[in-house]
């Protein structure tokens, strides 16, 4: 990819990077030697951007624990009916009375919905259970000594700050490493748990409909 007008060198084609969501990782030391750069606003970008990245991954992982106790909720509800539905049909003679020929297809219906509920509810706890322990930067890493005394020695204080922040670079992202593995682990188990859930909906649905359509024979006499 050519420089714009003026600029020197070419930059190399970001068509064959590897998509974010693939979660493919650069080795640390290659990401080490990319970060051998002495001009600071560039430096700065990319610290920048590291931040950035930290930030957006913490505010996900809260928005998929809102999903996955949202979920949770919404089965704490949906046993209540599917409850008071089995109490119904536990009844097998009225049951059989009252549905005919439809009735085992009524009973089956339920009995799928009960299995995608306990599905949809034992996802939904697994995402929950997914933690990411509270990430921050280490100390160890800030006050390492040879690092300040590398930054230190520079000739000037910008020269010194680009040193420095070009070395914490690599340890932000390793934390946003750890934020997206975690995030993604959540947001896998989430999705199975809301397709589950749709499907005890759609199941209860069905033999809500059955009842109605076995039953309206019975009103017509």
């Amino acid at each position: 990819m050519p420089t714009g007008d003026g600029e020197k060198g070419v930059l190399p084609s970001t068509a064959s990077a590897v998509p974010r969501h693939s979660g493919a990782n650069l080795p640390v030391t290659e990401m080490e030697k990319a970060l051998a750069l002495h001009s600071p606003t560039l430096v700065t970008e990319i610290h920048d951007i590291a931040r950035r990245e930290i930030a957006e991954e913490q505010s996900r992982f809260e928005n998929l624990e809102a999903k996955a106790a949202s979920i949770r909720g919404q089965m704490g509800i949906a046993v209540t009916v599917a409850t008071a539905v089995g109490g119904t049909l536990s009844q097998v003679n009225a049951v059989r009375g009252s549905l005919g020929h439809l009735a085992m297809w009524v009973v089956g219906a339920f009995a799928l919905s009960l299995v995608t509920g306990a599905l949809s509810t034992l996802f939904a706890v697994l995402a929950f259970r997914v933690k990411i322990l509270p990430i921050g930067i280490s100390e160890e890493v800030v006050f390492n000594k040879e690092a300040l005394s590398t930054a230190d020695s520079q000739t000037d204080q910008d020269a010194a700050l680009t040193v420095y922040r070009r070395y914490l670079v690599s340890h932000y992202w390793q934390i946003r490493r750890a934020y997206f593995d975690g995030n993604e682990r959540k947001a896998v188990l989430i999705r199975w748990s809301q397709d589950f859930f749709a499907g005890f909906v759609a199941l209860l649905a069905i033999a809500g409909l059955l009842c109605v359509v076995a039953a309206i024979p019975k009103l017509r006499d």
